[in-house]
């Protein structure tokens, strides 16, 4: 299961079904290896599984605060993809970050860790696209998470 199929089976929508894998896409110009198919499904994959799949109302907002007030550390996950994470029990180290960054088709070249200023570009592309897409499914309560 993808990382940000995680994230929406935090959130209850996990009962939609989902499509077949995709094959993973070639890797970029000077990776330092090939990726492997897994079970993880392409983003546009999964909206369209959400459209075709009976609807039900979950208040995406709601749960996001619920998950913070039940969370013993104070996150940020209004502002940071690693709290963000966090708040969803996910691992959100850079290696975990990279491979949400591939799930989400990140437009560039991944960086190396030590890459700071590469490191946060991709950090605020990923809270961002995470984000959008959570407001996607939110719906009418999509300013709250957009701000």
């Amino acid at each position: 299961m993808g990382m940000f199929n995680s994230i929406l089976q935090k959130l209850g929508l996990g009962h939609m079904a989902a499509p077949a894998p995709a094959a993973a896409p070639p890797p970029p110009p000077g990776d330092q290896g090939p990726r492997t198919a897994t079970s993880q499904m392409p983003i546009q994959g999964e909206a369209q599984a959400m459209a075709a799949a009976p609807v039900r109302e979950v208040d995406v907002v709601a749960k996001l605060k619920k998950l913070a007030a039940d969370n013993p550390q104070t996150l940020n996950w209004t502002g940071s993809i690693i709290d963000l994470m966090k708040l969803f029990g996910l691992a959100s180290d850079h290696a975990a970050r990279v491979r949400l960054a591939e799930e989400l088709a990140y437009p560039h070249d991944l960086p190396q860790a030590t890459d700071q200023d590469a490191v946060t570009k991709v950090n605020i592309w990923l809270h961002q696209t995470v984000i959008q897409k959570l407001a996607d499914i939110a719906g009418k309560r999509s300013a709250d998470l957009l701000g």
